[in-house]
């Protein structure tokens, strides 16, 4: 509870220093924590160093210097769990990102992908995910090994939308019409809806959209 206030507070130090003696092998929440700490001690390091330095080629060169630690630690508690399968999300998640930092991105799609599939509430996974989807052969890839959940089918939407050329208007609007039937009010859903319709230049179809969006949710800023 303490690690947590800390790790809100952005007292990311404090954090790992409260989380040392636990058993990471056993407490996921902790080891989770603590490496997302390490993590962001290691990004708000690399920030002040680029800040810091006037040299372009210097600044391109400069990474998280926790990355290769996390690595390890990451390894290590595969190798030492009693049964890997007993690894939760948030290990994969982390696992993830560091691979993806480390530009391992086939790896990295691997582990949120198994990140995704154990605990599919986890938005920022998911958006992890579709930062790695950058061409219609991968996207089919990662599609073939997702569990069928409702979340997957927005992630589906999300990566439609960020990758319009992959598809033909009908197969998007197919979709979207489909996902819209099941989530009929979901502002989110809704919204990249009208954005895929922008994007087509369907515009009087856009524009109803976001007047149902406004009548659904008079307070909304997003894509307003």
């Amino acid at each position: 509870m303490l690690a947590k206030t800390y790790f809100d507070l952005k007292d990311y130090h404090r954090v790992i220093e409260t989380l040392k003696k636990e058993d990471f092998n056993k407490n996921h929440y902790a080891f989770f924590l603590s490496s997302y700490a390490s993590y962001m001690v290691g990004e708000k390091r690399k920030e002040e160093e680029i800040l810091e330095s006037n040299n372009q080629l210097e600044k391109a060169q400069i990474v998280n210097e926790k990355l290769t630690e996390l690595m390890d630690n990451v390894n290590k508690r595969e190798k030492q769990i009693d049964d890997i399968k007993n690894l939760d999300g948030f290990h994969y998640y982390i696992k993830g990102i560091i691979l993806r930092e480390l530009n391992r991105d086939n790896e990295s799609i691997e582990a949120l992908i198994k990140s995704v599939n154990i605990f599919p509430y986890n938005w920022s996974a998911w958006r992890s995910l579709s930062e790695l989807v950058i061409n219609e052969k991968i996207f089919m890839y990662v599609k073939s090994k997702l569990n069928k959940h409702w979340i997957c089918d927005i992630f589906i939407a999300e990566v439609m939308v960020e990758t319009t050329e992959f598809y033909n208007m009908t197969e998007i609007m197919k979709f979207f019409n489909t996902l819209n039937a099941k989530l009929s009010e979901n502002t989110h859903i809704l919204g990249q809806t009208a954005l895929v319709l922008y994007n087509l230049h369907r515009f009087d179809e856009c524009l109803s959209i976001f007047e149902d969006l406004l009548t659904i949710d008079p307070y909304r800023i997003e894509l307003m």
